[in-house]
Formats: structure tokens, C-alpha cells, sequence
């Protein structure tokens, strides 16, 4: 529902520094066929990385997808990355 929280948990899979990699997360706004960054967090020592957005303008039943993204970076040998979507459904 309106108001609430969703709560993002992922890990990075593997390779070396993987503390303070920087995770990008975005919701996909398919009418306009883009990604729009809701937020930027770091990756702990053992990859893990966390995020929580509530909603709070939404104004009729819709459907949100996210996705969170790994794009390159000093330190971290992997690049382009992304994770698979995650849909949600909130009313107002």
C-alpha cells in the first residue's frame, strides 16, 4: 500500500574488493522505456547490499519493477551486470 516500505537485499557474486561497490537501484518505467535511479548503495565486506524505498505518490492501483544494477568500477573487475526484476503492486 501507499505509505509502506519495500526492502531490497542482494549480494554480489563473487570477485575480490567487493566492499564499497557501489549497487544502483532502479525502478523501469515502461511507458517511457527507461530506468530511473531511486538509490545508490555500498556493498559490506562479504557483498551483501540492502535498500528501502517507501511509496508515498501513489495515486492509483499500480504495478512497479525494479531492478538493481552493477555498472563498472576502480577496484571492482566486473561490469554490466544487473539483476533480475522484481514486480510489486501497490494501491493507494
Amino acid at each position: 500500500r501507499n505509505g509502506q516500505k519495500i526492502r531490497f537485499l542482494g549480494r554480489l557474486q563473487g570477485g575480490p574488493a567487493r566492499k564499497g561497490t557501489r549497487v544502483t537501484i532502479d525502478v523501469l518505467v515502461p511507458d517511457a522505456r527507461r530506468r530511473v535511479p531511486i538509490g545508490n548503495v555500498k556493498a559490506d565486506g562479504k557483498g551483501r547490499f540492502r535498500f528501502s524505498y517507501r511509496f508515498r505518490r501513489t495515486l492509483v492501483k499500480a504495478r512497479y519493477r525494479f531492478q538493481a544494477r552493477l555498472t563498472a568500477q576502480p577496484g571492482y573487475p566486473y561490469r554490466g551486470a544487473t539483476s533480475r526484476r522484481v514486480s510489486v503492486i501497490v494501491e493507494p
